[in-house]
Formats: structure tokens, C-alpha cells, sequence
């Protein structure tokens, strides 16, 4: 029953995310984007939209962490490279770090579905080219990225208290990119909302598997440690 209750919270998001990027498709939509773009929630997305301006520094700020972000899921991925050919077996890396090279993988997957399944565009041009917005990408990738390796993080390093505070930084290296994508001006409010939806849903599942494989090797320990008694 455990099991089933970590799981609830996951499935809540996916379905709320579902029904938000529906709505985003088909509620209040107006041609208020640029090349007369059309937009959900065209009323809400205007009136905020209209108190907020391209921010050339909020946006080279959040780019900076974006990069940070695909930097650091390297540096896992490398960890993961070293321990396969260190141990000579998948089996034998650490099961937290393939966990998250899966969900890493779903990221990118999710991340090149809304490139072609377009719901809306960017408010802005882009270097003269109008590009797809919903959900923004850049934010679910920081979000993802810092969330899930700083939950790693405190399954492979020895000191929990340094584990800790390299999370607490990831976890406002994560905060800090919703706020300066959002300031940036480069995405709809509606695009960042439905960026930290699928986020959440997606880390949530992380947690929950990665809760499981931790409660199963708890029990493969336990009952080693008794057939040895």
C-alpha cells in the first residue's frame, strides 16, 4: 500500500498537467503572438504579458543555468560511464544514478515532443523566427535536472551533510531558473506553469521509483544480514 500511495502524487500531476495544456489549447484563444499567433488563455496571458518586457539580463541568466543544468547531468552521466567500466556490469552501477539516466532520457524525449507537437508559440521572435513555447522547455529541463541529481546525490555521497547543502544549492539553482525564464519575457505565464506542471510530474515519479528500489535493497539487506546470523 505504500508503494501505491508514492505513486498517487505522480499520477495527480500527469492528469493535472493533461488538463492544463488542454485548456491552453482550447480556452480564451486569440490571436495575440506575434504573426498573429493564436493563444490559450489569451486574457490572463495578455494582462501579465503586459507588465513584462524581453529582459536581455534575466534572459542570458537563465541560459546560463540551462547550460549549467545539461552540464551537471553530464557529470552523472560520466559517473554512471566510470562505474560500468570499473565494475564491467549495468547491474553493478548504482542504481539511483540509472534511475536517473531514465528519467533524463524521458526528459529528452518530452523535450523533442513539444518541438513537434507545437500547442503555442513564444511571445517573442526569436532571432526572427516565431518558435514553439508551450511547455518551456528550458524550465523543465533545470527543474528536472537539478531536482533529480540532487536527490541522487544523497544516495552517493558518503557525508549526508555535504549531500544536504549541494542540494539545497541545486534546489535554488532550480528556483532561480523558473523566476528568470518567467522575468525574461521569452515565454507566455502559461508556458512556465505548465513547464513547473510536468516537471513536478515527472520528479514525483522519480521519487517514487527511486523510493521503491531503495525499500527493496533495504529488504535484500535486511535478509542478507539475517541469513548470516
Amino acid at each position: 500500500m505504500r508503494n501505491k500511495r508514492d505513486f498517487l502524487l505522480p499520477d495527480f500531476l500527469i492528469v493535472a498537467f493533461i488538463l492544463f495544456t488542454m485548456g491552453v489549447s482550447g480556452i480564451d484563444v486569440q490571436s495575440i503572438g506575434p504573426e498573429g499567433s493564436r493563444i490559450g488563455f489569451a486574457t490572463l496571458n495578455g494582462a501579465l504579458m503586459n507588465n513584462l518586457s524581453y529582459n536581455h539580463a534575466f534572459y542570458m541568466v537563465s541560459e546560463i543555468l540551462g547550460y549549467a543544468a545539461l552540464l551537471l547531468a553530464a557529470a552523472f552521466g560520466c559517473l554512471g560511464l566510470y562505474q560500468l567500466i570499473k565494475r564491467r556490469s549495468l547491474l553493478k552501477v548504482d542504481k539511483s544514478i540509472l534511475v536517473l539516466g531514465v528519467f533524463l532520457v524521458l526528459v529528452l524525449l518530452f523535450y523533442m515532443l513539444f518541438n513537434h507537437l507545437i500547442v503555442n508559440y513564444r511571445p517573442i521572435l526569436m532571432d526572427g523566427v516565431l518558435e514553439p513555447g508551450y511547455p518551456s522547455s528550458h524550465t523543465m529541463l533545470a527543474i528536472c535536472v537539478f531536482y533529480m541529481c540532487g536527490q541522487v546525490l544523497m544516495d552517493i555521497t558518503k557525508t549526508p551533510e555535504l549531500a544536504a547543502s549541494i542540494r539545497r544549492v541545486l534546489y535554488a539553482l532550480m528556483a532561480l531558473t523558473v523566476v528568470t525564464r518567467f522575468l525574461s519575457g521569452v515565454h507566455w505565464p502559461s508556458d512556465i506553469v505548465g513547464a513547473v506542471l510536468l516537471s513536478a510530474a515527472i520528479c514525483s515519479m522519480f521519487n517514487a521509483v527511486l523510493t521503491t528500489i531503495r525499500n527493496i535493497q533495504a529488504e535484500l539487506d535486511r535478509q542478507n544480514a539475517e541469513a548470516k546470523e
